[in-house]
Order: structure tokens, then C-alpha cells, then sequence
């Protein structure tokens, strides 16, 4: 899912100033049980409660010393066995998923 919203949260939310939050997904969401459907929605509704606290997606920053001039990542500054997309999160701890059932 990150890969593939990748080009809208880095390339036109982040570029342009605003801190994305990681997606929330709901997998199968026309068939879920009544009790998976109740805990998706309190899932959701923390997710609302959180809006303006919780974690961005922690992109790197574009004038932080990670780019060259013409926006490439400076080589070495990538995590060991990093690549694609992840190249231009901050090191740290991976993003968690929605819980699935």
C-alpha cells in the first residue's frame, strides 16, 4: 500500500509541505464479519482521534542533507538492505499496518 500511494503522500503531499499520515486500509472491507466490522471501526475512529497526533510517514527531509541539488539521495545515507520507495523515509522503525483478522 505505501509503494503504491508513494507517488501522492511523498511526491505531491511531502514536496509541497504537508506531513502525510500512513494509510488506513481495510482489506475485504464488503466482506467483513459483524465483529471484524466493530473492530475496524474503533480502529477508525482512534485513527480520527489521533488526526493531528499521531506519526507522519517520516520522510526525509528535502533540505536536510540528504539530496544533491538537482533532489538524487546522496549516496550513503540509505539503511543497509533498503531500497525502491523506503529510500526516502529517515531511518527508524517501520511503519505498523492496520491489525488484520
Amino acid at each position: 500500500m505505501a509503494d503504491v500511494l508513494y507517488p501522492i503522500q511523498h511526491g505531491l503531499f511531502w514536496f509541497t509541505g504537508m506531513a502525510p499520515l500512513p494509510p488506513f486500509a481495510v482489506c475485504g472491507a464488503n466482506e467483513l464479519s459483524e465483529e471484524r466490522f466493530a473492530a475496524v471501526r474503533e480502529a477508525y475512529a482512534a485513527r480520527l482521534d489521533g488526526l493531528f497526533t499521531d506519526e507522519t510517514v517520516p520522510f526525509r527531509s528535502l533540505v536536510g542533507g540528504d539530496y544533491d541539488p538537482d533532489m538524487r539521495l546522496l549516496p550513503g545515507v540509505e539503511e543497509p538492505g533498503v531500497g525502491g520507495f523506503g529510500l526516502h523515509r529517515r531511518p527508524g522503525p517501520a511503519l505498523v499496518p492496520v491489525p488484520r483478522a
